[in-house]
């Protein structure tokens, strides 16, 4: 390090001392070893100050190291210049000091004595210099180490963000597409690419403009390194022409790269990721390695979660994913698009004949016919076996069907040969409108699958379009209007929590208990059921954003009681849709609210229907465990009304369980009802669960459940639903009489 760069050294007062010991000095000027300028004592510069440091660059340069070395010689008629230099070993610098001396006062010039002081003074100030030296070099040391973990945290920034951005992106392509733009706006380069060539699937993205022919590259990547991964599977880099002389690319190359396998789990190479920069650009690293190798691995679960590994194509969930984002966009815009279901005729037969490699083989080229009639926006998917899908997008019937006869007539030219025989291949079609009439992507997928059964009953090689009935699309046009009525009132804050009493059938509970339900206000205040709001709520997934508002509004209520009475007062059920238990984030949005409100988990119940838990058993299992280990309760709503009730029950652990009230409404006049109420109460108690009953609308019924055994009732004839505000009111006026009373 240059000791000029320093600038911290007491100059002055060494300066002070200086003119105490020489008061002969009329000026001192410091240079490092190297001869530069660092300071002088004079504001001003000398008349002949370039000449000075000509002369002390020369005189540096030729002092031989040592503790002390010194030079006299005349500047003119009226100056002598005093030249010094004091090395210090430990850090190998020097240090020159220019004197300039009257020479008038040449009688009183430097004695040995004050030479001797003076050399003691300027040690000093070397040795200040050297503390400040080292202090800059850990400073620097710090400063790199700084640079270093920023570096790394934005690496890792760009590494999570991928990540997140799997769960939040809605299918494959797009996916890559988004890994591809973080990785050349992180990494800084000229072009990154995907290519997955046994899957066709081939993706860039470039950010300078002077980038050549990208298809080269590509092809270069396609014919000649993917062959190079597939055997050695590690990364090339190539920095220079010997670097890819090594890999046998013998033409100069007017790229520097970086290329990555993505290797699937038996190893092998299915496709690479690869970053260009243009030649006069810096060298990659290892640091550039290293990262690619971590945004390839990422792209590698990307492919393997997203593509068919036969044909390349999206599958199912990825074709899903699509349709519903294809689906919202919809419901927004009025646009209308369709899908087509596709299957092979008579697949078994030619699995049977040729063996099941004939069959994949026959499916890879289908899978090549429908990508090439398709449009370059349009998706093909593969379902699974022998079934394929394709998203038409903006495109009404007239001009599906038109694509659809296009796909017919070109697979009926592909010829196949089983045991020497030729063999006629011919697909059936069913398509579906997408509009905004429809309510979800099941309802779509379901639809063209009706329309396919209705092809495949006509025959081979057949056509049938699906067809809404004017009632399904009254239905749905009603949803709709109920979809942005509730959206409304959610912006403008007109739900409302109402609640409903659970009763225990003996009253030896400590607190009361009642279920969370939901009201809103219309623009003139009024009150609107559930029922006209809710049906359209879950077919148009806003559930979840009205799970998050019941939640967050019931617990700031609780909150607000127990600070006034401190006491939670009430133990709380609320219920929960299947869309919202699927949502892998809201356990933790409980726990964060729980602790954002303090409150008492143990005073907190949830509810999840039969038949949500059910559809999908790992996840509501997995959802359950989660929310009850931060102590909270769970109850399972509408029991009974499944085929395999029971089978299911002993899989979620549930502390509740509530008898579907079809059952409890007919209990005192059908034995029927009142058997099954029976069986459900005995199983729940042999599980150690309080039961509970529904629909409890008269005493006849509360004696019938008093005799069966039943824990809890709820219903109108035990309490009328109110706003949760009121009765936490009349808690309230109950706890003032109980503690007056006391």
């Amino acid at each position: 390090m240059a000791i000029h760069t320093i600038t911290t050294v007491r100059f002055h007062n060494y300066w002070k001392l200086l003119q105490i010991l020489a008061p002969c000095v009329d000026v001192c000027i410091v240079y490092n070893q190297d001869g530069h300028f660092i300071w002088q004592s004079s504001r001003k510069l000398h008349p002949q100050m370039e000449r000075i440091s000509v002369i002390a660059k020369a005189f540096l340069r030729q002092a031989v190291p040592a503790q002390i070395f010194s030079k006299r010689q005349k500047l003119g008629e009226d100056t002598i210049l005093e030249m010094m230099v004091t090395y210090d070993p430990e850090i190998n610098q020097s240090i020159g000091t220019a004197l300039l001396i009257n020479s008038g006062d040449e009688a009183i010039a430097l004695t040995p004595e004050k030479r001797k002081s003076i050399e003691l003074l300027n040690q000093s100030l070397l040795t200040e210099f050297s503390l400040i030296h080292k202090v800059i070099e850990k400073e620097q040391e710090l400063n790199s180490i700084t640079e270093e973990l920023t570096h790394r945290y934005e690496e890792l920034n760009l590494i999570y963000s991928a990540g997140d951005q799997v769960q939040n992106i809605s299918h494959g392509r797009e996916l890559l597409q988004n890994i591809l733009v973080n990785a050349a706006n992180y990494m800084d380069v000229d072009l990154v690419a995907i290519l997955l060539p046994e899957k066709s699937v081939e993706l860039f993205h470039k950010r300078a403009a002077d980038v050549g022919d990208q298809q080269m590259l590509l092809g270069l990547m396609r014919n000649h390194i993917y062959m190079h991964l597939k055997i050695y599977k590690t990364p090339i880099v190539i920095n220079r022409a010997e670097d890819a002389q090594k890999i046998n690319i013998l033409f100069d190359l007017p790229y520097k790269a970086i290329v990555s396998p993505m290797l699937n789990a038996d190893n092998d190479a299915i496709g690479m990721m690869a970053i260009f920069n243009n030649n006069n650009r810096i060298d990659f690293t290892n640091s550039d390695r290293n990262l690619l190798e971590v945004l390839c691995n990422r792209a590698t679960n990307i492919v393997l979660h997203n593509f068919d590994p036969l044909t390349g194509l999206e599958n199912s969930h990825s074709f899903e994913m699509i349709v519903l984002e294809t689906l919202r966009q919809t419901w927004q815009n009025e646009s209308h698009h369709a899908v087509i279901i596709i299957d092979i005729d008579r697949m078994a037969v030619i699995n049977d004949l040729g063996g099941l490699e004939t069959g994949d083989k026959l499916i890879k080229r289908i899978a090549a016919v429908l990508t090439r009639s398709v449009r370059s926006y349009d998706t093909v998917a593969r379902l699974g076996g022998d079934k394929f899908a394709i998203l038409l997008k903006n495109s009404d019937l007239d001009s599906a069907l038109e694509i659809m006869q296009k796909i017919d007539a070109s697979v009926k030219q592909i010829d196949i040969e089983v045991d020497s025989e030729a063999h006629e291949v011919s697909i059936s079609m069913g398509i579906a409108p997408i509009t905004s009439d429809v309510q979800n992507v099941s309802s779509v997928l379901s639809n063209a699958e009706s329309a396919l059964h209705a092809a495949k009953a006509r025959g081979r090689s057949q056509i049938q379009v699906f067809e809404l009935d004017d009632s399904n699309l009254l239905k749905r046009r009603q949803q709709i209007k109920w979809v942005s009525r509730t959206q409304s009132a959610i912006r403008e804050d007109r739900l409302i929590i109402y609640a409903q009493k659970i009763q225990p059938v003996n009253p030896e509970q400590a607190l009361p208990h009642f279920e969370i339900l939901i009201r809103m206000l219309d623009e003139n205040n009024q009150v609107i059921e559930p029922e006209h709001f809710l049906p359209a709520a879950e077919n148009f997934y806003l559930m979840p954003k009205i799970d998050r508002w019941v939640l967050n509004n019931t617990f700031k209520l609780l909150e607000q009681y127990a600070e006034e009475f401190g006491t939670s007062g009430c133990e709380v059920s609320i219920n929960l849709s299947g869309q919202t238990i699927s949502d892998t984030d809201f356990a933790d949005y409980i726990a964060e609210t729980i602790n954002s409100y303090k409150l008492d988990p143990s005073c907190l119940c949830f509810e999840v229907t039969e038949s949500a838990a059910v559809a999908n058993l790992s996840d509501a299992r997995e959802f359950i465990n989660q929310v009850k280990s931060l102590g909270c309760k769970f109850s399972l709503d509408d029991f009974g009304t499944g085929q395999s009730s029971f089978a299911y029950l002993k899989n979620l652990p549930v502390d509740y369980l509530k008898i579907d009230g079809s059952f409890v409404n007919n209990i005192v006049d059908d034995p029927v009802s009142r058997s099954m109420v029976s069986a459900i109460n005995q199983v729940g108690h042999a599980m150690k669960l309080h039961t509970i009953a529904e629909y409890v609308e008269d005493d006849a019924i509360f004696n019938c459940l008093k005799d069966i055994g039943v824990d809890f009732v709820q219903g109108n004839g035990i309490d009328t639903a109110q706003p949760l505000t009121k009765k936490l009111r009349q808690l309230s006026s109950s706890a003032a009489v109980t503690s007056d009373v006391g």
